[in-house]
């Protein structure tokens, strides 16, 4: 998917009549979607050599935000346009990204809809590729956007690989506004999702009901995955129902039953080629692997998502409860022809550990765990390491493979922090400053002059401020240093200084920051020998919250 930089110019052109109207839908959630209301309407008439040029980068930037508490995600924002020209037709643009990034030197952004000429960058690997310098215990995280996979490498051998969720034939993965509910409510109460930063939703059956979804037929023999992030409100067991597996509706088939309780596979009917559950901080993801039986490419299927008390196989009794569902995914395994393609596009993290969290103590909170910060505990973590990796493989949509070479940095005595920046690309991207780092202080505040004279007893009233002070205040500033890392760094640093969005993470806790430097020499090993660097960080938020 082509990606428009919002921070750099963006421009879209009308060539033919006399004036324009370009219209801008922009949304979030599913790229299938777009609103049936336009967002922005704009209107201009030809120049003199018979064009109309609309810039819409600041339209777009106001739609994107960014957080970061430990959980790398990337929220989509989508955009399409259409310009109707006096005396032509309406040109309608494709679906495209817009991300909080930039372009450099001579670049400039722009698409012509009559022709349908865009040049708006493709990027699938969302960083600047060459070296990443990590700590033994922990792992960057790898940001990529349509990639079919990232693999983590040692010596040659494959460690891990996780998938990329590049293509999800469920529309609405998270509200499920376009599946039938019968009898069943879906909501949401403020219960966070896995990511740590949207809303699970709430199912709640008033009787005997199920959250149903028709999907178009795939050929017979098709392999698929469907999976859910699931969590126990008051009814015990989740059911997964297939009729892809079986449209006989024959009770002993195409049923999975999850014990969301106890975490265990209750019940797999015939038909399922497998089904898993693992625990995720406090939600189960199921998983549900199956190979299609029942049909030859054409019409349509049903697959339903139930909440019961009951863990019989033939679904004999629906119950009246909830309970919470997120991110359901349903993909196609074998490189068949996919009849109904949802894909995210949005920032995608890739870890080795599988885990949304960077570093040991950000994993223990995020499974709900606590750290207690004493030296003890803190000798215990310098020996628990992430997966050792050398090299990182990035398999693009195309078949191509992008490598990038990883640095294991030794642990020492200084304790790890780590810098999370939005980088040109618009994703998240960290760098790690294990070496010494140091916290300070910076007060400041007014003072005014008052007369504290005793009327009463003629004397000077020593027991009061003659000097007063008010609105004061401080800030805490944090001095970072690298160890020495690739020469390549100079490119990660110069993006970081950049950066209109920076976090400080450390043992766990994360607190937006700005960066105090605003110069960067360009190091390099010819120049400077062993390259290190080092920055100075000033936390957002007053150490007295005065926000107001």
């Amino acid at each position: 998917m082509r990606k428009l930089y919002t921070r750099s110019p963006i421009f879209v052109q009308s060539s033919t009549g006399t004036s324009a109207e370009l219209s801008m839908k922009i949304w979030t959630g599913s790229a299938a979607t777009p609103p049936i209301t336009d967002t922005y309407t704009l209107n201009k008439t030809h120049n003199s050599n018979g064009k109309a040029t609309f810039e819409v980068s600041d339209l777009l930037s106001d739609y994107i935000e960014h957080s970061f508490t430990g959980t790398y995600k990337s929220a989509p924002v989508y955009v399409k346009f259409a310009i109707d020209e006096t005396g032509g037709s309406e040109d309608e643009g494709v679906v495209l990204l817009a991300v909080d990034g930039y372009t450099e030197g001579d670049y400039v952004q722009y698409c012509v809809l009559s022709s349908q000429e865009y040049n708006f960058k493709d990027d699938e690997v969302m960083m600047t590729l060459g070296t990443l310098a990590t700590p033994e215990d922990t792992i960057t995280a790898v940001p990529t956007c349509g990639a079919s996979s990232v693999s983590f490498i040692k010596d040659g051998v494959t460690k891990f690989t996780q998938k990329m969720s590049d293509t999800n034939f469920f529309s609405q993965p998270n509200t499920f506004s376009d599946w039938t509910k019968s009898s069943v409510t879906s909501s949401t109460d403020g219960t966070l999702a896995p990511d740590g930063v949207s809303s699970a939703n709430k199912i709640t059956h008033l009787s005997s009901g199920l959250l149903r979804k028709t999907l178009s037929a795939q050929a017979s023999g098709t392999e698929r995955t469907v999976t859910a992030f699931i969590k126990y409100i008051d009814l015990r067991y989740f059911y997964i129902r297939l009729l892809e597996v079986n449209n006989g509706l024959n009770p002993a088939n195409g049923n999975v039953i999850f014990d969301v309780i106890d975490g265990t596979v209750s019940y797999i009917g015939a038909g399922i080629d497998s089904a898993s559950i693992r625990q995720e901080g406090e939600f189960f993801k199921v998983e549900v692997n199956y190979t299609v039986r029942t049909n030859s490419g054409s019409g349509t299927d049903l697959m339903d998502f139930i909440f019961n008390s009951s863990s019989s196989g033939s679904l004999s009794t629906s119950s009246v409860g909830s309970g919470y569902i997120w991110g359901s995914k349903l993909e196609n395994n074998s490189d068949d022809t996919q009849l109904e393609d949802y894909s995210s596009y949005e920032i995608e993290y890739a870890t080795p550990s599988g885990q949304s969290a960077s570093t040991f103590y950000a994993r223990v909170i995020l499974d709900g765990g606590t750290v207690i910060d004493e030296n003890c505990s803190d000798e215990i973590m310098e020996y628990v390491t992430e997966l050792d990796i050398d090299t990182i493989y990035v398999t693009k949509s195309d078949g191509y493979v992008e490598v990038i070479k990883v640095e294991q940095l030794p642990c020492n005595k200084y304790d790890n922090s780590k810098l999370t920046f939005v980088n040109k690309f618009g994703a998240l991207q960290d760098i790690h400053f294990s070496a010494k780092n140091s916290k300070s202080y910076k007060f400041k505040g007014e003072e005014y002059k008052s007369f504290n004279f005793d009327y009463d007893n003629l004397s000077n009233n020593y027991s009061q401020h003659s000097t007063t002070s008010f609105n004061k205040n401080g800030e805490t500033i944090h001095k970072l240093n690298t160890d020495f890392l690739p020469e390549a760094y100079s490119e990660y640093f110069k993006q970081l200084l950049m950066s209109e969005r920076v976090w400080l993470e450390h043992k766990g806790t994360v607190v937006p920051v700005n960066v105090s430097k605003s110069s960067l020499e360009h190091k390099t090993h010819v120049n400077n020998g062993l390259v290190r660097f080092e920055i100075t960080v000033k936390e957002s938020h007053n150490i007295a919250t005065n926000v107001r």
